[in-house]
Order: structure tokens, then sequence, then C-alpha cells
């Protein structure tokens, strides 16, 4: 591998790592959210407050990758439907912001010829969508 390609690679995988923590921390800030509105409620117990956050904390961790993540953030609202706006959310604000970044780095590789790279992207994102 050429210097350039080495370079590339190290600033996709910080990139992609950037982007992981970025989206972990969305999707924890929203459970957050989810948790202080249920927890308003009168009929809501402590131990379904406290139930609800460790689901997030048993899924949800720090250095996961963001197919990791994602994949694990859907499992949210098994057991606890207070989470199923913010797994339905969290979905389109996957595919709206990496989904795009995927195609953006078809592109990329298209265009410097690494075809093969190019079509397992391309695989994965069509296994997403199959798996929606």
């Amino acid at each position: 591998m050429n210097q350039n390609a080495a370079v590339h690679n190290a600033n996709k995988q910080y990139n992609s790592e950037e982007h992981a923590e970025a989206f972990r921390k969305w999707v924890e800030f929203q459970a957050l959210e989810v948790i202080k509105e249920v927890s308003k409620k009168s009929d809501v117990t402590e131990k379904h407050i406290q139930d609800m956050a460790e689901k997030v904390l048993s899924l949800i961790k720090p250095d996961m990758d963001l197919e990791e993540l994602f994949h694990n953030a859907i499992k949210l609202n098994e057991g606890f439907p207070e989470y199923d706006y913010l797994v339905v959310k969290l979905m389109k604000e996957y595919e709206q912001k990496y989904n795009k970044r995927a195609v953006e780095e078809v592109e990329h590789l298209v265009k410097s010829g690494q075809y093969d790279q190019a079509q397992d992207i391309i695989k994965k994102i069509l296994e997403f969508k199959i798996e929606e």
C-alpha cells in the first residue's frame, strides 16, 4: 500500500470512529430524553425507569463501530415500547447521514478504480435495505 492510500485509510478509520462516537452520543441523549418523559408519568415505577436505562447501557457502548451501534440501537424498543419513536427516528437519522456517506465513499472508490471495495459497500447497503 502506498503512503497516500495508508493516509486515506487512516483518515477513513478516524472519521468512521468519529461518526460512531457522535452517533452513540446522539442515541444516548435521545434515550435519556425518552426516560425523562416516561419518568414524569405517575403510573411508571422506578424499577421500570431503571430497566430502561440498563437496556441502553447494555446495548450502546463506547468503542463500538457504527454498524454495531446501529444494529444494537434498533433493539432498544424490545420490551420497551417507549423507545419505539426513538428507534424509528434513529433509523431515519442513520439512513440520511451515514448511508449518504457510504454512497460518497462508493463514488470515491469507483473514481480511484477500487471496484471490489465499492462493490462490497454496495452489498452492505443493500443487505441493510433488505433487513428493513
